[in-house]
């Protein structure tokens, strides 16, 4: 993990991302991708950056199962599962 955040970091530097206008940040998911990497775009000079962050679909649809399992049954068998899919599929901006 240090070594790809090393890594990241010389690229960025090297890529002069300070002279970028936005970020788009594409990951699966995972806990240690969305805490660190805008925490490193901010340090090396990324502060007047807009950051766009995507979790890809196949992770995102499977976060959507592991919430919609979580339902107790009854309240499962009301939810469209489907319909919260589409609505993920269809990539419109939560913000």
């Amino acid at each position: 993990m240090d070594e790809f955040i090393t890594l990241l970091e010389q690229y960025l530097v090297r890529f002069k991302i300070e002279d970028a206008s936005e970020v788009v940040l594409v990951g699966g998911g995972a806990p240690w991708i969305w805490e660190r990497i805008p925490k490193l775009i901010h340090s090396i000079g990324g502060d007047e950056l807009k950051l766009t962050e995507i979790i890809d679909w196949t992770h995102a649809k499977q976060n959507l199962n592991k919430a919609f399992e979580m339902l107790p049954k009854k309240k499962r068998e009301k939810v469209d599962f489907n319909h919260f899919k589409a609505f993920c599929f269809q990539a419109k901006s939560m913000k």
